[in-house]
């Protein structure tokens, strides 16, 4: 390392959705990172942490994502401001949820369970920070939700409803349980497409094809390679997020 550096600052970043690489970061403003924002990323970089990015005022089609990393600015959205929500909040007196007490309260009363503090609960009498985590990653990714509140999602930032039916409290926990695992890359989903065809995996010209009698559906990224056997829905969500790779 040169003089003056240190190889604790080289921490991963969430640079773009599922593309995690290195930066050198210190929190000092203008520096190697222009607007470094420490008063948010020391709560991820102080220890164990999750957070949630999502955007405020939406140009593009409205989306959020998991990180346990710091972000950059386009690590969800590639034309609007990325913000990201600590679960947990870190000082000199240990970890604390970020979530509010009016919140907290609301949804003792709505689901009937007890909040812990820390981690999970059992979801038969508790219920943890980061349950509500996977509920509200489930939620947020609802085709229902999105088209119900699209017009409120283009203006500001998502709202959770809370649900009383704790049978559909707790699948949506493990749905967004097992959402979340696929985002971090820490699980495997399975196998729907192949990427049949060797080039040079530059990224053109993304579109998406139909399914037709003679070939399932494909998102090509040039005129010579395509991802094979999308369905449709899968389709449009794989092309925002290619969109918002650097070509290259």
């Amino acid at each position: 390392m040169g003089r003056g550096l240190s190889r604790e600052n080289i921490i991963p970043i969430l640079y773009r959705p599922f593309d995690v690489r290195y930066t050198y970061y210190t929190g000092q403003s203008r520096g190697f990172i222009c607007r470094p924002r420490p008063e948010v990323m020391r709560h991820v970089l102080s220890g164990n942490n999750i957070g949630l990015i999502a955007t405020r005022i939406t140009k593009d089609e409205w989306d959020c994502l998991v990180t346990k990393n710091i972000c950059g600015h386009k690590s969800c959205a590639a034309y609007d401001i990325n913000t990201i929500f600590p679960l947990y909040l870190y000082d000199i007196t240990g970890k604390a949820c970020s979530l509010t007490c009016q919140f907290i309260t609301g949804l003792e009363k709505a689901v009937n369970l007890v909040f812990i503090d820390d981690g999970r609960g059992d979801l038969q009498t508790t219920v943890g920070p980061e349950d509500i985590f996977y509920y509200a990653y489930a939620v947020f990714h609802s085709p229902t939700y999105r088209n119900r509140y699209a017009a409120f999602l283009k203006i500001d930032f998502p709202r959770l409803p809370l649900t009383s039916n704790q049978t559909l409290f707790r699948r949506l926990c493990s749905l967004g349980a097992e959402l979340t695992a696929l985002h971090l890359l820490e699980c495997d989903a399975p196998a729907i497409a192949s990427y049949p065809v060797a080039g040079t995996n530059r990224v053109d010209t993304v579109r998406y094809a139909e399914p037709t009698a003679a070939a399932p559906g494909r998102v090509w990224i040039n005129a010579a390679q395509y991802f094979q056997g999308i369905p449709r829905k899968s389709g449009i969500s794989t092309l925002a997020v290619i969109k918002s790779w650097p070509s290259g």
